[in-house]
């Protein structure tokens, strides 16, 4: 596996502390298939334009990268393209930040039509915003006075291939688009409400959609993204009703705005959902954090006015102090276990409530 060298930045008292992004970088290096082998935590006040770090910590990183023979160093920050290629040029290995790593996670897990197009838009505007770092580079390629160099030429020819690629891609996305709202079209008129599934991303949500469904109907992996295709399955909730609920992809801390962007077309269906299923990991000592997040990421897509009903899962993992604790300050939320099906039950009839009672 390969082995990566980790920097995680400290963004202070009053940000996401340190510690819970360094777990969470480490959690997302494994989904992508690297091997967290060291890291450190670091605090810049003001980022370089040229390396994001002071020349000295480049300098001594650069060092501790070579003796230990890392393979790829991994930021939990976004950096610019002049950014990334200096310091790969400094360490002489592959330099990932948060959205590359991220886009990579998905390029994994996106599986069905929908997800691959999203994901693949997500890469080209990501492509496209590198170029401009690029451009550095490829003007030393320059030609006489007047003129332009093949460095120059070159570079407007792959941004014109990949503007063209993301207009195919967007074409194909609002298809898909049509096709969903003409769906939900038919389902309203047959009277099945809507209901989606969102949260922190390894919240336990499609592990919520397989037992509210009674049957496997989404992945289920202890990893962050494991779910990056939605997935709608019919849910019964008795005396002969129905519903259909939605699994989306998960959030996370700064989720990067191109992925966001990309996923705009999927996530905006939450503004129209009947009910929003909030999920929340009550094993996670970041639960309001994340709780925080997800709002944010839902006032970005609005999908803020929705009814929404709060569910803490995981609760099997909690003793009877901390559910308590949880009762008193979220007591609007449901608390469930879907690995022991504990709450479920009475999940299942809250959903029904706030569907269908008047």
């Amino acid at each position: 596996m390969n082995r990566a060298f980790l920097l995680v930045l400290d963004e202070g008292p009053d940000g996401f502390p340190a510690e819970a992004a360094r777990v969470e970088l480490e959690s997302l290096c494994r989904t992508a298939g690297l091997q967290a082998a060291a890291g450190e935590f670091l605090r810049v006040r003001e980022p370089n334009p040229s390396t994001y770090l002071g020349s000295g910590r480049v300098a001594e990183f650069a060092g501790r990268v070579k003796d230990s023979g890392f393979e790829t160093v991994v930021l939990n920050v976004d950096l610019s393209a002049v950014q990334q290629r200096n310091l790969e040029e400094a360490w002489g290995i592959p330099v990932l930040d948060r959205t590359s790593l991220i886009l990579r996670i998905f390029s994994f897990h996106a599986n069905s039509a929908e997800g691959k197009l999203q994901v693949d838009l997500a890469r080209e505007n990501y492509r496209l915003s590198r170029l401009t770092g690029r451009g550095v580079a490829l003007s030393r390629l320059g030609g006489g006075i007047g003129t332009r160099g093949p460095g120059e030429m070159k570079l407007e020819e792959e941004r014109r291939h990949i503007r063209e690629s993301i207009r195919r891609l967007e074409e194909r996305i609002v298809k898909l688009k049509k096709q969903r709202q003409r769906t939900r079209e038919l389902r309203r008129s047959r009277g099945l409400p809507e209901v989606a599934l969102v949260g922190y991303t390894n919240a336990g949500k499609s592990s919520i959609l397989n037992i509210l469904c009674g049957r496997p109907a989404a992945r289920v992996a202890d990893q962050l993204f494991a779910t990056v295709d939605p997935t709608s399955r019919r849910l019964h909730l008795g005396q002969n009703r129905f519903a259909v609920i939605t699994d989306t992809v998960g959030f996370v801390h700064n989720l990067p705005h191109t992925l966001v962007a990309a996923f705009h077309a999927t996530l905006e269906g939450l503004g129209e959902a009947h009910l929003l299923l909030l999920v929340l990991d009550g094993g996670s000592p970041l639960l309001f954090e994340h709780y925080r997040t997800t709002c944010q990421v839902m006032s970005e897509v609005r999908a803020d006015r929705q009814p929404v009903l709060l569910i803490v899962n995981k609760i099997d993992q909690l003793d009877t102090p901390d559910r308590e604790r949880l009762k008193r300050k979220l007591p609007e939320a449901r608390l469930v276990s879907a690995r022991t099906g504990e709450g479920i039950s009475e999940l299942r009839e809250d959903i029904y409530k706030r569907l269908w009672t008047p």
